[in-house]
Formats: C-alpha cells, sequence, structure tokens
C-alpha cells in the first residue's frame, strides 16, 4: 500500500507541474488558481505560476527517489516540508472564493500532503 500512496503522489506531482508550466505559458485554466479572478494569467501571475513549479519538481524527485527510480539522498526530511507546505496549501485553497478553485485545490494538495506525510514515514 505504501508504495502506491507513494505513485498516487508522484502523479499528483506530475499534474501540479504540467498546470503551473500550462498557466506560465498563458493557457486558461486561470479560474483553477490564483483566487481564480483571471481566466488567462496577468504577467505577474505567469511568472509566479513559473516559480511555483519548484515545489512540484522538488515533489516528483523525492517521490521518485522514494521508489527507487532515481539515484540521490534520503528525501524524507523534503517529503515532510512539502507534507507541511501542501497541507497550509490545502487550507488556502479551502479558503478560495472560487469555487473552481476549491473544487480542483483542495484535493490535489491533500493529495500531495498526505502523500508526502505518508511516504516520508516509510
Amino acid at each position: 500500500m505504501a508504495e502506491a500512496v507513494t505513485w498516487m503522489g508522484l502523479a499528483g506531482y506530475g499534474w501540479l507541474l504540467v498546470f503551473q508550466i500550462l498557466l506560465a505559458c498563458g493557457a486558461p485554466l486561470g479560474a483553477l488558481a490564483w483566487g481564480g479572478a483571471q481566466r488567462v494569467l496577468s504577467p505577474s501571475r505567469r511568472w509566479a505560476s513559473l516559480a511555483a513549479t519548484l515545489p512540484p519538481l522538488l515533489g516528483l524527485w523525492a517521490m521518485a527517489r522514494a521508489l527507487g527510480v532515481l539515484p540521490g539522498p534520503e528525501p524524507a526530511v523534503l517529503l515532510w516540508v512539502l507534507c507541511i507546505l501542501f497541507a497550509g496549501s490545502a487550507v488556502l485553497n479551502a479558503l478560495s472564493s472560487s469555487a473552481v478553485e476549491r473544487a480542483h485545490g483542495v484535493p490535489l494538495t491533500l493529495l500531495l500532503s498526505i502523500s508526502s506525510g505518508l511516504t516520508a514515514a516509510t
């Protein structure tokens, strides 16, 4: 079961990475992010989405490392940091005024937080 959770986390981090890249490139997915106010993000929010690719990149590496797919140091500390980061993100997504953002962001960030924590604990 622990391996299945890690694979689910890997998929979640992969989706978040693709999603942030699409937002940064100007895809009309803005209703799902950054408060949902802009269909296509403004240039400053597009740059912020580009910067927001770092956590999912780190999460992808950490999950792949935990699965033994990639070499490197033990990812437990990074996974705990990501667990806490995405738990906070889940709270912020839950407080969004955009129902669409809540519907997308809350389940995704809970998946990332829980899978990171469970993977770190094993």
